[in-house]
Parts: structure tokens; sequence; C-alpha cells
């Protein structure tokens, strides 16, 4: 039986068209918009897909031509380049704000320091000057008097303020005996520890005694013989 041409170019558009082909399909790239903290990079990937046309009803259809749907596969990696270094530049600016602060802090710690020294200073100096004007005042008050009228008249300066000088020969229970200075006449001496700066006070120690006349000191020595000494009541004993 003889074919026409055209049935027979039909059979084998159809004997084509029934092999399975593979076809493969490459991706385009697509890149996202950029955004202002990270860039966005796409790394394409290659889908394969497999198709099979169908197989046509009659010899009569005409050649089909299927066209498959386009897959586009790609893996989103976002780099943080940039937001990190918006971080960093955010923390640089943070530390030198605080150096800043902290360098003023210092400097107003300092000259705080430096005034409330001058201050101290200041009035360490005026206690000082107070101090020393007062001990003027304090010892202009007492006058030295010769040794021997007191040894032969201290009743008539019972109450006058003296500064008398010796060495201790005796220690009392409430004061010491005082030799007058370059001789043996004696005289009593009432002071307690207070007076004496709380110091001890030993014998042979030279003394300046700041007191005020109380009369005589009326006693027995340890031969058990009478003796009358000038007395003074102590404000202050340098040793």
């Amino acid at each position: 039986m003889r074919h026409s041409p055209i049935i027979a170019a039909l059979a084998i558009a159809v004997a084509i068209m029934s092999t399975s082909s593979v076809l493969t399909i490459q991706a385009t790239t697509v890149t996202p918009s950029p955004s202002r903290t990270a860039t966005l990079t796409s790394t394409p990937k290659t889908c394969a897909i497999n198709f099979t046309p169908p197989a046509p009803k009659s010899t009569q259809d005409q050649t089909q031509t299927s066209t498959p749907t386009s897959i586009v596969c790609y893996t989103s990696t976002p780099n943080l380049t940039a937001t990190q270094k918006l971080i960093n530049a955010t923390f640089t600016k943070e530390a030198q704000n605080l150096t800043a602060t902290q360098r003023n802090l210092d400097a107003t710690s300092t000259r705080d320091t430096i005034n409330a020294t001058s201050t101290s200073r200041a009035d360490d100096y005026l206690a000082t000057k107070t101090a020393i004007a007062s001990t003027a005042q304090f010892f202009k008050e007492y006058k030295t008097i010769d040794y021997r009228e007191l040894v032969g008249y201290a009743e008539d300066h019972i109450g006058d303020k003296v500064v008398v000088r010796g060495r201790v020969f005796n220690i009392l229970r409430d004061g010491f005996q005082v030799y007058f200075q370059g001789t043996y006449e004696a005289f009593v001496v009432v002071a307690g520890g207070q007076e004496l700066g709380g110091k001890r006070l030993y014998d042979n120690d030279p003394v300046t005694v700041y007191g005020t006349v109380d009369g005589y000191f009326k006693g027995t020595n340890s031969y058990g013989g009478s003796i009358e000494q000038p007395q003074i009541s102590a404000d202050f004993v340098q040793h």
C-alpha cells in the first residue's frame, strides 16, 4: 500500500516526539533590591526538569510544542558587613563619648581636690596662726620673778602668774619638787598629767613652769624636820 508524503512526514514527527527527552533550563540570577543594613547575594543553582510530551491522539493532530514552567533556584546568603560596620562605628562613638566624659570627670575631680587642698592649707595656716597668737598671748600673761622674792615673800605674790625654771629632784603624788635654776633653794609644783602634756617626768629633768603662786607649802622632810617652800599651781610645764 502506498502512503502519501503527508502521512510519512507525520509518522516521522510522532517518532521524534515520542522519544523521552530531558530539557535543561539554565536559571537566571536574581539580585534582590539592596537593603540599608544588609546586602543580599544570590547564588544561582541549575534545575533539571524531565518532560515527556504526550502522544498525539491521531495522525491528523498537528505537532505539539510544550513549554515547561521555568523554575529558578537560588540560595540567599545575607552579607552583614555594612550592618557590622555601622554597629562598630556606633560603639566607637559611644566609647569616645564615655572617654571624653571620664576625662571631664577626672578634670573636675582634680580641680576639686586642688581647691580642697588649698582650702585645707589656708585653714591650717589660719589655725596655726591663731594658735601661735594664742600661745604668745598665753605666755605673755606669766612674768619672770626673782626666786628670792618667792622664797622670802611668797604670800605677797599669791595669785600672781609667774614663770620659773629649775631642775626636778623629787616626784610627788600630785606634783614634784624643783630646785630653782642654779640654786638649791626649792619650790613645790602642783601638777597633773594634763599640765605635763601627758609626758612622764623624771628626777633631774629640766623644767619651765608656768603657773600661779599659791603661797607656801608646809610639811616635813624625810628626816622629820619642818619645811616651808613656795608653792606654784602649774598651768603648763615645759620639759
